[in-house]
């Protein structure tokens, strides 16, 4: 049976104000419906004495953070057809999932499926750091679209109960939602058993541990493979751990302080025996949602920078990039050369940071991409699973030249055009390839990085050679670390940041950091 009766548009009362979000039933008593959807949906469709549900007028009756715990609870007359949706507690990553929600599409607003796999968990708080709630990324499948307005959308399980609320977006095919169980930290007068509970996350069995901790590429007797296997054993464990320990803050209990402890030793000896280097802990926190880690030895927090939109080129130059330098002048001082990046970012700041410890720096870095580590040091696989570039001329009077890469799932092109009609006269040709794959692992996106570094190479050597290249990518962040950790020698690189519908103008790589 549809879900579709319980799932309502959320727009607004002003004129001119185009903003919608998706909100859904959760409880239905006496003469008012109550309805779930995003702080931030509020915040767009003008504030709370704007909201329309259903084509109601509503009240906001809880309010969370639209940069923190971001849900918001409505209150509308009585829907006497639609029935409220089941909700259920869960902490479970890779879950199959389908999320329902409303779109833009010239003047219609489509309720359409989607469907998805959860990944990544992660968690969110609110302000204060008191409050902490469960989060996924959300990766979406079959080439379906993630688009504006699912915001508020319902994550449901294959037995439709919805374990989660989507949040944000990053491109097309990935968001993030906040699991159900947030909904007691914005709205504690909630009806009793209103969320049901879910299975906790259980401590991986020794024979089903989930591969997530980096090796160095070398050893391959069967002692090294043993070591291996008890170090990715250990630190799913202790993943879990440290995210209870989140949870409950000064109210941890003693055996699972110790237990952590235990795992971080047990870990530096496995490691020490496989003759792998310990990287140092380094957090770059670009989204405005981000969490910090809390055990990073060196943190950039650029949360602000990034809250509304992505910093102009202007604030790149001022402030970031001499916050990337004054970085990597200190890591120089201790002496630290393998570095491990395991924090939310968007991808400009990803890529700026491969760029500032790139190959040619010395530095070596790994990357925390939805809980396997891709490494510099990992050996690129052969070929690199992308497709032939095609190089496609503009205007004869152009400088420049765009290098833009898809991904399997994901179609920039008609974007990056969208962006050369408002730019007339810059670009000389179009330079395009996609990756080949839905899913790549670390050395498969060494190779890309390494291809993606060759071309932008061959192409500053074409006659006459580009001013800019101007880059747009769907890429995930650890590809974007590894292609700026891969680029030298190849002139001004400017790149594109999406947000919604359009690009805005990121960061400049070139020589002068």
């Amino acid at each position: 049976m549809s879900r579709a009766p319980s799932i309502v548009l959320i727009q607004s009362r002003e004129a001119g104000n185009s903003a919608i979000g998706t909100g859904f039933i959760i409880h239905q008593a006496g003469e008012h419906s109550y309805i779930l959807t995003c702080a931030h949906v509020v915040r767009d469709v003008g504030g709370e004495a704007q909201v329309v549900a259903g084509k109601q007028p509503a009240e906001v009756i809880a309010m969370g953070e639209h940069d923190g715990l971001d849900l918001a609870v409505l209150r509308v007359a009585h829907f006497t057809d639609r029935t409220p949706l089941s909700l259920r507690a869960s902490a479970q990553a890779g879950q199959t999932v389908s999320i329902q929600g409303y779109s833009k599409y010239i003047q219609y607003r489509p309720l359409e499926t989607l469907n998805g796999r959860t990944t990544q968990l992660f968690l969110l708080s609110d302000s204060q750091q008191q409050r902490f709630a469960d989060a996924w990324y959300i990766t979406i499948e079959n080439q379906q679209r993630l688009l504006g307005g699912y915001s508020g959308s319902p994550v449901c399980t294959d037995d439709g109960a919805v374990i989660g609320v989507m949040i944000t977006s990053e491109g097309e095919q990935q968001g993030r939602a906040i699991s159900i169980a947030a909904l007691r930290h914005i709205w504690p007068t909630m009806p009793e058993g209103l969320v049901g509970a879910g299975a906790a996350p259980a401590l991986p069995p020794a024979t089903r541990a989930t591969p997530t901790q980096p090796v160095v590429q070398g050893a391959s007797d069967p002692q090294a493979g043993h070591l291996k296997e008890l170090i990715r054993i250990y630190t799913r464990r202790l993943q879990i751990l440290e995210i209870q320990r989140a949870q409950r803050g000064i109210y941890t209990e003693p055996h699972i302080l110790m237990e952590i402890e235990d795992l971080q030793q047990k870990i530096a000896e496995c490691e020490a025996q496989l003759g792998i280097r310990k990287p140092l802990e380094v957090e770059l926190l670009a989204f405005a949602t981000a969490i910090s880690s809390g055990t990073a030895a060196e943190s950039l927090d650029w949360r602000r920078y990034y809250a509304q939109a992505t910093p102009t080129p202007a604030l790149w130059q001022s402030t970031l990039i001499p916050e990337l330098l004054g970085l990597k002048q200190r890591l120089k001082r201790k002496k630290a050369t393998t570095l491990l990046l395991d924090s939310d970012t968007r991808l400009s700041a990803a890529l700026a940071f491969g760029y500032a410890f790139r190959q040619t720096t010395g530095f070596q870095l790994r990357v925390n991409q939805y809980g396997e580590i891709w490494t510099t040091e990992a050996q690129p696989a052969a070929p690199a699973p992308l497709t032939d570039p095609k190089a496609d001329p503009q205007d004869s009077a152009g400088r420049d030249i765009t290098i833009e890469l898809s991904s399997a799932r994901q179609n920039i092109h008609p974007d990056v055009k969208t962006w050369l009609d408002a730019h007339p006269r810059l670009v000389a040709r179009r330079v395009c390839l996609a990756v080949s794959v839905e899913k790549i692992n670390g050395p498969a996106a060494m190779a890309i990085a390494r291809a993606i570094f060759q071309l932008m190479r061959d192409q500053r050597r074409t006659s006459p050679p580009p001013q800019t290249i101007h880059f747009f990518a769907a890429m995930p962040k650890g590809l974007a670390v590894l292609i700026g950790w891969h680029l030298h020698t190849c002139g001004p690189l400017q790149f594109y940041e999406k947000l919604g519908d359009s690009y805005q103008t990121a960061c400049l790589l070139d020589e002068r950091w």
